[in-house]
């Protein structure tokens, strides 16, 4: 009993000692890493009050909103095309084109 300790002991350690080394010498390494982690597993991260939504290829800027972007949200632009948030970086969001949207017939 006292050995798995032992091990679990140093493997936490270790761990510890190579996060803190690839911080200090890899800090953008660890900033992707952990970036993709907090999206993968939905944590939190810090709001901003405005996000800015791009298309992912041309850059064209495709709207400005006031409420948290996440991956995997999708918007319509104003002439009708679905498009899914596939990347963030900070308060930008890159979208990716889907499909046209056809909206619904309102007359009887």
């Amino acid at each position: 009993m006292i050995v798995v300790r032992r091990f679990v002991l140093w493997a936490v350690l270790f761990g510890l000692i190579t996060v803190s080394f690839l911080g200090v010498f890899f800090p953008h390494t660890l900033r992707e890493a952990t970036a993709s982690m907090r999206d993968t597993l939905g944590i939190a991260r810090q709001v901003y009050p405005y996000y800015f939504i791009y298309e992912e290829k041309s850059g064209h800027h495709l709207m400005t909103v006031s409420i948290v972007v996440s991956t995997g949200d999708e918007l319509i632009s104003e002439d009708n095309k679905l498009y899914r948030i596939v990347r963030m970086d900070e308060n930008k969001a890159y979208a990716r084109y889907v499909r046209d949207f056809v909206l619904p017939s309102l007359s009887p």
